[in-house]
Parts: structure tokens; C-alpha cells; sequence
């Protein structure tokens, strides 16, 4: 089982970069698209710098489909490629700044990053909240990986294939106590990560995604026992 560490990123490229390799033990790192709508420094200006301090990691980029249009994914597609990258498809809170210029679907954006280079690797959401009829039919279509969110522990998973599963994992720290209650998302504490890790790898999924709400103190924390 992999473990993932989503980032984000510090305020200059040099401070950025000693964060990345302070957290070279994760197996991967996952680079958020401006969350919640608010404007945020790129994932793209982010990842190839990863991808040149830490060769052999997984580096996913998500991306909002609700900013961008064809070509801009069809351009990902290829960039991707360029630099190794795989790509989480997201639908998107509302922007803060401008509008919606697109009501593409996840899947529609599968297809078309598909079409352009079949090779890269497109991950789509499956959020917990949906009845299990519904997750079903959702593995059952387009979609290299899953990112799986409202998760807390392996049980909520046990009635679904975990072949292309990756928990998204909230993690509760002293620094980000109160921005976590805030998000209304499940969550677990630092003392309990190492168990809900055991349970999970466990379990049969591709990975785990540990999100600490842009807390990278607690990230350089729970490095120390992954």
C-alpha cells in the first residue's frame, strides 16, 4: 500500500522544495487545485519540481474541470506525460473569482484525456456519501484510480472492489484543529493514524492520501512513523 501526502505548497519555490524533500519517505504526494475556489499557486508549477527532486515518486495533479475548457485539458494531457504525472479529475466548489466556464463531467473529462494519451493515468472521486448502489456503478466505469472521500477507517470500504482505491485520509493535528471541524468531513486524530493505516493496509487498497488541511508541521509528524 502506498501513502500519499497531499501538499501544499509554502509561499517561494526554495521553501517548497526543502518541504518536498523533508517528506521524501511519503511514496507520493498529491497537488491540490485551488481548494474550495480560492485562488492558489498552481499544481502544474509544483509537481515537475517534485518530479525533479524525487524521480521515482507518484505525483498526482488534481484538477477543477469547472475552470477549463477542451484544450486546456487536452494540453494537460500531453504535460502529464511530459513529466510523468498522473491526474485527479475534480468537479469543483464554485470559484471565488470569475465564473464557471465549463459543466464538462468527470467522466467526459476521462474520455477526452484518454483520447489524447491513453497512457496517462486519470483518477476520478468517489465520495462515501453516495448510497452503495451508486459507488458500485461509479467503479464499475471510466477511471484508473479513486480517490475515496468521508473515509475514517477500512470497515466503510469492506462491500467494495479496493483493487483502485486510495482513502482520502483527514487528519486532525494541534495546529489545524479548527480549520478540520470546519470542513464538516470525517476525520481522524495523529494518535489514531497508525492504527486506521494498519486496518487499511489491511485491507486491500492501492494507497491512502493524507491530506493535514495545509499543516505541514504535522505532515514532518506523522512522516516520522509511516
Amino acid at each position: 500500500m502506498q501513502i500519499l501526502a497531499e501538499i501544499h505548497p509554502k509561499s517561494t519555490a526554495e521553501k517548497t522544495s526543502k518541504l518536498l524533500t523533508g517528506l521524501s519517505a511519503f511514496d507520493g504526494f498529491d497537488f491540490p487545485d485551488s481548494p474550495v475556489g480560492l485562488p492558489s499557486i498552481h499544481p502544474l508549477a509544483i509537481a515537475p519540481m517534485a518530479r525533479l527532486l524525487l524521480e521515482d515518486k507518484r505525483i498526482i495533479v488534481n484538477q477543477r474541470l469547472v475552470d477549463v475548457g477542451e484544450l486546456f485539458l487536452a494540453s494537460l494531457a500531453k504535460t502529464a506525460k511530459f513529466w510523468g504525472l498522473e491526474l485527479a479529475l475534480t468537479r469543483g466548489d464554485p470559484p471565488k473569482i470569475g465564473r464557471e466556464v465549463n459543466s464538462m463531467s468527470s467522466e467526459e473529462g476521462f474520455g477526452l484525456i484518454k483520447s489524447v494519451r491513453p497512457e496517462v493515468k486519470v483518477g476520478l472521486l468517489l465520495s462515501l456519501r453516495y448510497p452503495l448502489s451508486m459507488l458500485k456503478k461509479r467503479l464499475s466505469g471510466g477511471g484508473d484510480f479513486f480517490l475515496v472521500l468521508r473515509v475514517r477507517g477500512a470497515d466503510e470500504l469492506r462491500e467494495l472492489d479496493k483493487e483502485k482505491l486510495i482513502p482520502y485520509l483527514i487528519v486532525k493535528t494541534e495546529r489545524n484543529n479548527e480549520t478540520v471541524k470546519l470542513m464538516n468531513q470525517p476525520y481522524v486524530s495523529i494518535e489514531e493514524l497508525r492504527d486506521v493505516l494498519d486496518s487499511l493496509r489491511h485491507s486491500g487498497v492501492q494507497g491512502v492520501l493524507i491530506s493535514t488541511a495545509g499543516d505541514s508541521r504535522g505532515l514532518e509528524q506523522i512522516v516520522k512513523f509511516i
